[in-house]
C-alpha cells in the first residue's frame, strides 16, 4: 500500500471515527487520545508527518462503543469456554490484530457504565470503553474480518461485565492466589492431563476441571492459572481448543459448587489427584463415581515405584520452557514437588537426554547448574535494507560529524556540575518536534524541571516530550521502536560498577530500533564512566564531558572519511542550559594520563 493510498482511507476514515496518530501502540501526540478528531487539515497533518502512523480510535460513551480485545495464546478458549456457558456472541465489526487476535466492537448501552479491565472475563480477554482505545484498520497488519456493523452485546456478557465479582458466584472463597498444596494438585492434574492416552483424552480434562473447580471455589487455586494450565496441558495432549474450552467449563461449573480444601496440616503437601464427581452432579461426560469422604490425597509427583518417564518428562519440559538464566536441578524438583530420591534421579536422567539433544548445557563447574539454549535468532538483511540513520540533532553539531542507526546507544559520562543535563535537554528540544521522545530523570522533580526549562527561549508549552521518574531498570520503562528517543538522566551506580556493562546490554536488548542517549557519572581525570571499559561495549557513540570540555571518546559511524575518535571542543554552560562553543573541534596531541579513545 502506498503512502497517498494509506493517507487517503485515514482520512476517510476520519468522516466518520476521531483519529489520533499512534506508534507501537503508543499515541505520538502530547495528549493521546484527547487528541482524537475528525478535523480533515488536523488529520492530514498528522499523518504527512508521520506517514506510517497507527490509526488510534477512542472508545466509550463519547463514541457509543466498547471493544472485546481477544489476545493470543489465551483469549480465544478463554471465549469458546464462555460462548459455552452463556451462548455465542452475535456477528459484529470485528478486526483481526497484527498478532492474529480479534477487536470486537459493541454497541455501548446508553447510561451504562463500563471499566477498562484485563482478564476481567478471563485469560487474554481485555475490554477496552471509556478512556480507552484501539488501533483499528486499515493500520497495516490490521483487517476488518466482519464489517455489517456493531451489535448489542448479549445481556449476559454486560452482566459479567457490570457484576463484582469475575464469574458467577460460587458457595465459597473464589480468586484466590494459589496455595502450595493447590499448585501441586494443579501440576498433578496437569500431567495427568497431558498424558492420557488417546481415547480418553476428554474425560481425563472434564475430571480434572471438576477438580480444579472445587479446589477454586475452596480458595487454593487462582481461577485464571487454573483454567490456563489445564488448557495448555490439553494442548500439548492433542485436544482440539475449542472443544477443550467447552469441556473445561463443563467440568469447572459442576466442581466449583463442591468447594474442597486440605483436611488437616499434614494434606497441605499432599494435593489430591483428581476425584470425578458421581453421576447426581456430573457433567455428562463423567461417568465414574467418588468417594468424597475420603481425606488422605496422593501425592502429586509420582514416587519412584511407579514414576513414568513420560510424566517426569512432561514436568521438565514444562519448566525449561518457562526457564530464564540459569537453574539448578534442585529448583526444578522443588517446582514440580519431586522429594524422593527415585524421582530426583529421573530428573538427573532427563536433564541428561537434553544436554545430548542440545536443549540445555551444563553452566560452570557445577554438574547441578544450566541454562536453555537459545537457538532462534533475527537474521541480519544486509543486502535489501535501506534502513536510514536516525534524524537526530545534537548539540556542538556532533550530528555532522557521526551517525546513529536505529537500536543505537550513545553514552555521555560526565563529571558532577559539567553540563550532562543541560546537553539532554538540548537534545530533548532540538529533537522533540520530529521524534518522540522519552526523558526519564532519576534526581529532578516536577517544579525542578519546570524551573530548568523556563530558562530556555522555548515556552514552556511547546514541550512537546514525555518527562517519567526514573532511578532503576531502566530497561522496563523505555519505549521501543524506531523513532523514538530514549534519554536517560542519568544511570545511578553507587556499588558493582562492573554490572554498568550488563545494564545497557539490558536497555540495548529493548529498543527494537529506538535510540538510548544514556548519561553515567564519570571520575576526574579519566574520559570512562563508572563501570569503565565495560561501558564501552555496547554504545556506538561515548562521549566524555567535563566542565567546559567534551571529547569524542568512541564514535563507530562517520559523517565522513576524517574520524572523530579523540576529537574534542571546548564550550561555555551559560544559564544552565545554553551550550556555546569557543572554538572549532581540534585533536589533542599532548599526553595525557588516564585519557583515551577507542576507535
Amino acid at each position: 500500500m502506498s503512502e497517498a493510498t494509506y493517507l487517503e482511507q485515514v482520512l476517510s476514515l476520519a468522516t466518520s471515527w476521531r483519529l489520533f496518530p499512534c506508534k507501537d501502540k503508543k499515541p505520538l501526540t502530547p495528549h493521546g487520545l484527547k487528541d482524537a478528531t475528525q478535523d480533515q487539515a488536523q488529520v492530514r497533518e498528522w499523518w504527512e508527518r508521520w506517514p506510517d502512523a497507527q490509526i488510534g480510535v477512542p472508545v466509550g460513551a463519547n463514541t457509543g462503543t466498547f471493544v472485546l480485545d481477544v489476545d493470543l495464546p489465551d483469549g480465544p478458549a478463554a471465549l469458546a469456554a464462555l460462548e459455552a456457558e452463556h451462548g455465542p456472541l452475535p456477528p459484529t465489526w470485528t478486526a483481526r490484530t497484527k498478532s492474529g487476535g480479534e477487536h470486537r466492537h459493541f454497541i455501548l448501552p446508553e447510561g451504562l457504565e463500563l471499566k477498562n479491565s484485563a482478564r476481567r472475563l478471563g485469560a487474554g480477554l481485555d475490554i477496552r470503553t471509556e478512556g480507552g482505545y484501539v488501533i483499528a484498520p486499515p493500520t497495516p497488519g490490521y483487517v476488518w474480518t466482519q464489517g455489517k456493523g456493531r451489535a448489542e452485546a448479549p445481556a449476559w456478557l454486560l452482566a459479567l461485565l457490570t457484576a463484582p465479582k469475575q464469574h458467577k458466584p460460587a458457595p465459597a472463597i473464589q480468586n484466590a492466589s494459589t496455595t502450595p498444596y493447590g499448585r501441586k494438585a494443579l501440576e498433578a492434574e496437569a500431567s495427568r492431563v497431558a498424558l492420557a492416552p488417546e481415547g480418553t483424552r476428554n474425560h481425563a480434562l472434564n475430571s480434572a476441571a471438576y477438580c480444579i473447580g472445587q479446589l477454586v471455589a475452596g480458595g487454593q487455586i487462582d481461577r485464571v492459572e487454573g483454567e490456563s494450565t489445564l488448557l495448555l496441558a490439553a494442548s500439548r495432549a492433542g485436544l482440539n481448543p475449542v472443544e477443550a474450552a467447552k469441556t473445561f467449563a463443563s467440568g469447572f461449573a459442576a466442581g466449583e459448587q463442591e468447594p474442597r480444601k486440605p483436611e488437616s496440616v499434614n494434606s497441605v503437601n499432599k494435593p489430591p489427584i483428581s476425584s470425578t464427581p458421581s453421576t447426581a452432579s456430573t457433567p455428562s461426560t463423567a461417568s465414574t463415581s467418588v468417594d468424597k469422604s475420603s481425606t488422605e490425597p496422593s501425592t502429586a509427583a509420582p514416587e519412584s515405584s511407579t514414576a513414568s518417564t513420560a510424566e517426569v518428562s512432561f514436568f521438565v519440559d514444562l519448566f525449561i520452557e518457562q526457564a530464564t538464566g540459569t537453574f539448578t536441578s534442585f529448583e526444578l524438583c522443588q517446582w514440580a514437588g519431586f522429594s524422593t530420591r527415585g524421582q530426583r534421579v529421573a530428573v538427573s536422567q532427563a536433564l541428561l537426554r537434553r544436554i545430548h539433544k542440545s536443549k540445555i548445557e551444563r553452566v560452570g563447574t557445577r554438574n547441578a547448574t544450566f541454562r536453555k539454549i537459545e537457538t532462534e535468532c533475527p537474521a541480519i538483511d544486509f543486502l535489501t535494507t535501506d534502513e536510514p540513520a536516525v534524524d537526530i540533532t545534537l548539540p556542538f553539531g556532533l550530528d555532522k560529524m557521526v551517525e546513529l542507526m536505529p537500536g543505537n546507544i550513545c553514552v555521555l559520562a560526565g563529571e558532577p556540575n559539567a553540563g550532562k543535563t543541560a546537553f539532554l535537554l538540548n537534545v530533548v528540544r532540538e529533537n522533540m518536534h520530529k521524534s518522540q521522545v522519552h526523558y526519564f530523570n532519576s534526581e529532578m522533580g516536577a517544579q525542578e524541571l519546570k524551573k530548568r526549562l523556563s530558562k530556555f527561549p522555548t515556552p514552556l508549552a511547546d514541550w512537546t516530550f514525555h518527562a517519567w521518574e526514573r532511578t532503576d531498570n531502566f530497561q522496563d520503562a523505555i519505549r521501543p521502536g524506531p523513532g523514538v528517543i530514549n534519554i536517560i538522566d542519568f544511570l545511578e551506580v553507587s556499588e558493582d560498577f562492573y554490572r554498568v556493562g550488563g545494564q545497557l546490554k539490558a536497555i540495548h536488548d529493548k529498543l527494537h530500533g529506538a535510540l538510548a542517549i544514556v548519561a553515567l557519572q564519570k571520575n576526574k581525570g579519566t574520559d570512562l564512566g563508572l563501570g569503565g571499559g565495560r561501558s564501552l561495549e555496547k554504545p556506538r557513540l561515548y562521549l566524555a564531558l567535563e566542565p567546559g570540555l567534551i571529547k569524542i571518546v568512541k564514535a563507530k559511524n562517520w559523517r565522513s572519511h576524517e574520524n572523530p575518535n579523540g576529537m574534542q571542543l571546548k564550550f561555555k554552560t551559560v544559564d544552565g542550559c545554553r551550550l556555546l562553543p569557543q572554538g572549532e573541534w581540534y585533536r589533542d596531541m599532548s599526553p595525557k594520563k588516564n585519557l583515551r579513545a577507542v576507535a
